[in-house]
């Protein structure tokens, strides 16, 4: 948390707004969300985590602590926590399905079997993450053939086109309504070193 607050701190000083987000998204998001595929992780566990990303991200923006949530995540670039440990579990449930000799494969075949719904086991949770992006269930990405560019290729394509879509409907009105009290906030607040209002005015008028 102290090098946090230290780079926090060094990077709305002395660096532009797109260098700190660059940072943010090599530095800090891959320590983060660390192992977390592996876990079964409810949207309790992740709440936690994605507060700590949204504030952090608000502060790197120059932007009000009332600043909707989506705004953040327009004007960043970055979604919300939960994509990238569902990415970083796919990922994973990826390499099992490449290694049939492998005890997880095993594991796997097995649990997918005779587990019921109600079971706490990994491979049941990614029943629910597979349903969330509309790709195969797990059972069927197990007996899949699939390289590693090409399953890497195809989660990241399910997972950007549900960040892009789904994750946000129902708040085109609350954007555009942020859009403009960010823009008011950054004539008062926003130092040359962060991105430029003409940016965010871009932004609102795509969302009109």
């Amino acid at each position: 948390m102290r090098s946090i607050s230290f780079f926090l701190n060094f990077s709305r000083l002395l660096l532009p707004q797109d260098t700190c987000i660059h940072l943010y998204k090599i530095y800090i998001l891959p320590v983060l969300t660390y192992g977390l595929g592996i876990f079964s992780m409810k949207e309790d566990d992740i709440k936690p985590i994605n507060q700590f990303q949204k504030n952090l991200l608000k502060q790197l923006l120059s932007l009000a602590d009332n600043v909707a949530h989506p705004t953040v995540h327009l004007l960043s670039g970055i979604p919300p926590v939960e994509y990238e440990i569902h990415r970083q579990a796919l990922g994973f449930l990826g390499s099992v399905a490449r290694k049939e000799s492998s005890v997880e494969y095993s594991v796997g075949k097995r649990q997918l079997i005779m587990k019921t719904s109600k079971s706490p086991s990994w491979f049941n949770h990614m029943k629910d993450v597979c349903i969330k992006y509309d790709l195969p269930s797990p059972r069927e990405i197990l007996d899949m053939k699939m390289t590693k560019n090409k399953w890497k290729f195809l989660v990241k394509s399910a997972v950007t086109n549900y960040s892009l879509t789904t994750g946000r409907k129902g708040q085109h009105l609350k954007l555009l309504n942020t859009l403009h009290y960010a823009i008011l906030t950054a004539i008062t607040s926003r130092s040359e070193n962060h991105t430029p209002l003409s940016h965010l005015r871009q932004l609102s008028r795509e969302m009109s």
